[in-house]
């Protein structure tokens, strides 16, 4: 399985572990093209850790990475200009450099990651430990490490990230595994009375894997919108006393239009907003479906 990487920050950790945050954007390498720079040092270089206002140095005793299976190829872009302007060190030749070598760059759009990604540290000596592990949408991280805490906050998936899947007639939140021939199905709330198998975890969520052969549909759900004249995936929803308010993740690859109407940097390439419901327009709801389901054998 071809499997990503990217630098998270120590913020970023923190999301990951203590507020059990599931999503991924930004800028990305495969991971057997980068397995050469193996120090802090190189990867600082290597993902461009660089640009301004990074809350890393090039001096980092450790950098701390995650590497995570390849999502749909459809959020996953060229890092190449024009299509992607960006601050430097990004340079918009489609490549990453480092001391003693280079490889592609991509983008990836705002997604959930897929069940198996991990989280590990890279030390000055080359050396490397595994801090955690994203079992899948009901479980969420399992920490390794010593010293990093458990998942202190545990937080439901957003119904508007990543897989769904339809089993007896009930929509669930749905990871892929066993090379496709289980699904994992993940609730919120309490199944229906009936629907046995379903157990609470430390995410406070209700988990249960069945077969594939058994789930009607499997699905991603896409909302869009349009928000100050630029496209938006929205990938949250709250509502208030005034209304609904959407979390929007910018998909446009525009760091000039992006900083020009004041979103939220996230990271480099990485921007958001919160946005009323009356103030989006073109909303749109789009499902993505594999192009064919993976064989039950």
């Amino acid at each position: 399985m071809d499997y990503l990487q990217k630098a998270v920050s120590p913020g970023q950790l923190a999301e990951y572990l203590a507020n059990a945050s599931d999503r991924i954007a930004g800028f990305v390498l495969r991971a057997a093209d980068v397995a050469g720079a193996g120090t802090p040092g190189l990867l600082y270089q290597a993902h461009g850790l660089g640009f301004a206002g990074s809350p890393w140095r090039p001096d980092e005793p450790f950098i701390d990475v995650l590497r995570f299976p390849v999502p749909l190829k459809n959020y996953l872009h060229d890092a190449m200009a024009p299509d992607v302007v960006d601050r430097p060190p990004f340079t918009g030749t489609g490549f990453a450099h480092w001391e003693g070598g280079q490889a592609p760059l991509f983008f990836l759009d705002e997604v959930r990651l897929p069940a198996g990604s991990e989280l590990w540290r890279v030390h000055a000596s080359g050396a490397e430990e595994l801090l955690a592990v994203y079992t899948d949408v009901g479980y969420g991280w399992t920490v390794i490490a010593e010293g990093l805490g458990d998942v202190a906050r545990p937080v439901p998936p957003s119904f508007l990230m990543g897989w769904r899947a339809m089993w007896r007639g009930v929509e669930f939140s749905a990871d892929l595994l066993d090379g496709g021939r289980k699904v994992v199905l993940a609730s919120a709330e309490e199944p229906p009375a009936g629907y046995d198998g379903f157990v609470r975890t430390p995410r406070l969520v209700w988990r249960a894997e069945v077969p594939v052969a058994e789930v009607t549909d499997v699905y991603e759900l896409y909302v869009s919108c349009l928000y100050q004249g630029l496209e938006f995936r929205v990938t949250d929803v709250a509502a208030d006393a005034d209304g609904r308010v959407f979390r929007l993740s910018y998909v446009g690859h525009d760091a000039d239009f992006a900083e020009g109407i004041g979103l939220n940097k996230a990271d480099a390439g990485v921007y958001w907003t919160l946005a009323r419901e009356a103030d989006v327009r073109d909303l749109k709801f789009v499902q993505n479906r594999l192009a064919s389901m993976p064989n039950a054998e």
